[in-house]
């Protein structure tokens, strides 16, 4: 509900008058933008409401499943003793399961498959036109550094995030970590709105420069890394670290030479999904970035906005390219986690 709430991409190229469309529409042509600064608060409400309602659910949950339990345990997820593993037995579907595979098959048809023949078709017609190739070059490392940069800004500033949250024991800094999930309850164009009054007005040096859209995009795409690596640190038996300050290391040792070992592919997943969301991300690329600044998704906002739809389908492909990279290194790393666990 998030996502469809802060989506701006597909809402635009539909011309669906959604909350996203409408502010950046009065943001960009009218003269007084009080208009779009009121729709923003009341989309910052809307998603506000419904974080408020899932921290509800999710607690009222929480005091269920820990009654009759034990209070110490009641939200390990690692393992507590040494166990036996045991393979689950697949349910055997009968006659159902031609239907089911049918059904599996018809969303990744419609989902992948007709998507990316749409846009193979488009690009075979756009080479025959005008071939493509060297014009996409500066976009396409534009993707690659600012996703990269971005990943490793998350990935710094998310790693002691979680730390504090998986294993801080004050009010303040449970809370200081959770504020950090802020970011993925707001949408990037509201985020992006903010930065350019910020950097308009109050720090004008920094308006339309790259460390900007690169600080828009760690507010927007903290939450990602802050919470992959607080799942891999839930995992982890503190008693591995306790066995390391018993041997006179330094809590920071151990957090180096234990913990973030163990944690590493939470840390990298969460690295991964920043690179990939911010190689996709258009309203904060549209609003702060730099001028000049030409990423693929600008390519194929432009191209559409110029109704040269084959125009768009390089750059479509080369993203899904890289989103494929993304994926494969986060189910990498979730693999070796299995392995280990």
């Amino acid at each position: 509900a998030l996502y469809t709430l802060s989506d701006f991409g597909a809402v635009a190229l539909m011309q669906y008058d959604a909350f996203t469309r409408v502010i950046f529409t009065q943001y960009t042509s009218a003269f007084d933008r009080s208009l779009a600064a009121s729709l923003s608060l009341v989309l910052v409400a809307v998603t506000g409401s419904l974080l408020i309602l899932e921290r509800r659910v999710a607690r009222g949950r929480g005091a269920n499943g820990s009654r009759g339990a034990g209070h110490h345990h009641a939200h390990a997820h690692y393992r507590l003793g040494a166990g036996a593993a045991r393979g689950l037995q697949p349910v055997r579907l009968g006659r159902w399961r031609g239907p089911a595979l049918a059904f599996c098959a018809a969303l990744v048809g419609l989902g992948v498959v007709v998507p990316v023949a749409v846009l193979l078709t488009w690009l075979t017609s756009a080479q025959r036109v005008a071939p493509t190739g060297t014009d996409l070059l500066g976009p396409a490392l534009n993707t690659f550094w600012a996703g990269l940069l971005t990943a490793l800004v998350v990935g710094a500033a998310g790693l002691p995030l979680a730390i504090l949250g998986a294993r801080g024991v004050g009010r303040f800094g449970r809370g200081l970590a959770q504020a950090a999930y802020l970011g993925n309850g707001l949408p990037g164009l509201v985020i992006a709105l903010a930065l350019v009054f910020f950097g308009a007005n109050l720090v004008p040096a920094l308006y339309q420069t790259l460390p900007l859209l690169i600080f828009g995009y760690a507010i927007r795409f903290l939450p990602l890394s802050v919470g992959a690596t607080r799942s891999a640190l839930a995992q982890i038996n503190p008693r591995f670290e306790e066995a390391g300050c018993s041997l006179g290391l330094s809590p920071w040792w151990v957090a180096w030479r234990v913990t973030v070992p163990l944690a590493r592919a939470g840390v990298l997943g969460g690295m991964a999904l920043a690179f990939l969301s911010a190689a996709r991300e258009l309203p904060a690329t549209l609003l702060l970035a730099p001028t000049g600044f030409r990423t693929l998704t600008t390519e194929i906002w432009m191209a559409q906005a110029q109704a040269r739809y084959t125009q768009a389908a390089a750059p479509a492909l080369l993203i899904i390219l890289l989103s494929a990279l993304s994926l494969a290194l986060i189910l990498r790393g979730n693999h070796k986690a299995g392995k280990r666990a």
